[in-house]
């Protein structure tokens, strides 16, 4: 993982969206609390 926290949060939602894709869930969004939802890249 990157120090960069750009690089590393991208690489996180990419992450997701391919357990999201893997597990054939319906998400569209992912959310950290107390931050707003971001779209799970496809």
């Amino acid at each position: 993982m990157s120090n960069n926290e750009t690089l590393r949060e991208n690489k996180r939602a990419e992450m997701i969206g391919d357990y999201v894709k893997a597990k054939g869930l319906s998400a569209k969004m992912y959310q950290d609390y107390g931050w707003e939802a971001k779209p799970i890249p496809r």
